[in-house]
């Protein structure tokens, strides 16, 4: 992870076997970016394909979400304003 005053940025794997989940609380938006393989991003009844080297961003008022792999090996990064 890189930690800094302005942001925060976690590299995360994902598997079809582990998905991953996460939650922006309420608090700020989150941005993903995938770097290996393709990627379903699903936040209440929005579903949105990501690919290698493109970027989504979820609302802060998104809340709960979930990042599952379409491809066997997933990398992305998530990037997001410290607490």
């Amino acid at each position: 992870a890189i930690d800094c005053a302005l942001f925060d940025v976690d590299l995360v794997r994902v598997s079809p076997s582990m998905p991953w989940a996460s939650d922006t609380r309420g608090r700020s938006l989150h941005i993903i970016t995938v770097t290996e393989g393709s990627a379903e991003l699903t936040c209440g009844d929005e579903r949105v394909q990501v690919g290698k080297f493109e970027t989504a961003l979820v609302a802060g008022s998104a809340g709960e979400y979930q990042v599952s792999a379409i491809d066997k090996r997933v990398g992305l990064l998530r990037a997001t304003v410290p607490a």
